[in-house]
Parts: structure tokens; sequence; C-alpha cells
């Protein structure tokens, strides 16, 4: 069994090498990550998991109400083959967004050029798409992130179990 000293000193050098081990569990799936934040995306969610605003209807950019409703009407006939697009479809983590509410994709190009950038304590998501800057400016700086359900999705699914394997590991006696 050990001394105390001896079991407090194994637990302390395992709570060491987590954050170690979430570092390369998110550098290991980056593509997990980005799949999460397009996942929100195509559900109209930003950072914070609110829907993105302004809507369609309500958008600056068209110059009349004509033209936001039929752009909404074309989008609205792209929902299926956008849905397609998700990875994580069979996991509920938002509700369907209506129809009103921005997506963020029409041929895919934006979300294509997405690219995620590890460090020691951080990640982030960017797109080095022409406009990538303009529409996350237009949406309160609020595009790249994972919002707190698919944060939490992502602890749930890698980082515990990693973390859960490494100090099980650490603990065995030597």
């Amino acid at each position: 069994m050990g001394t105390v000293k001896q079991i407090r000193d194994r637990y302390s050098d395992a709570i060491k090498g987590v954050h170690e081990v979430t570092k390369k569990v998110a550098d290991s799936n980056k593509d997990v990550l980005l799949s999460l934040n397009r996942d929100q995306m195509l559900l109209g969610r930003n950072k914070a998991g609110e829907t993105f605003t302004p809507g369609y209807l309500n958008d600056p950019y068209f110059k009349t109400p004509a033209r936001a409703q039929a752009y909404k009407k074309m989008k609205q006939g792209l929902e299926q083959q956008h849905s397609s697009r998700m990875r994580f479809s069979n996991v509920q983590l938002y509700p369907d967004k209506n129809s009103d509410t921005p997506n963020l994709i029409v041929t895919g190009p934006f979300q294509d050029s997405m690219f995620i950038t590890v460090s020691a304590s951080d990640y982030s998501i960017g797109s080095t798409y022409v406009d990538a800057s303009d529409i996350n400016a237009k949406y309160n700086n609020a595009v790249f992130g994972l919002a707190p359900k698919s944060k939490a999705f992502f602890y749930r699914n890698w980082i515990h179990p990693a973390i859960i394997k490494y100090i099980k590991e650490k603990l065995k006696k030597k």
C-alpha cells in the first residue's frame, strides 16, 4: 500500500500529467473539434451556443425584403444537402435551427477552409477563406469555437476517458 506520503506523491505525479494528456487528446483529435464547430454552424449556433443573428430576414446585407426572402428560400432548398455534412448528426447537441437562422454555408469553402491550432493551454479555430474575418465579424466574432454543449461532448467522449486511462496507469503499483 505505501505510506501516506508515497500515496500522496503518486497522486500528485499523476495529476501533473493531466494537462499534457488533455493537450495530446485535443491535438490528435483536431478533426473532431473542427467537426463539432462545423456542426454548430450547420445548426445555426455560435460559440456560446446561441443562434446566429441577424436572421436572413433582418440581415442588412439584403437591400430589399424580397431579396432576403429569396435567399432564405434558396437556403431552405439546400438544407438537406447541408445537413448531410454533419458528422455528429446522431447526437442532438442542439435543436434544429429555424429557417431564418443562418448556418454559414452555401457551397462549403468557408467551412472546408477551417483550421485549428492547439497550444499548451488552449486552442484556436479559424478559416483561411477569403471572407472569413468578415463573416466572423458579422456574427459578433462568435463563429469560431466550441459552445458549452460541444465542449462537454468532447470532454465526455475523448478527454475524460483518456484522463481516466492515464491516471489508472500512473497509479498502478510499481
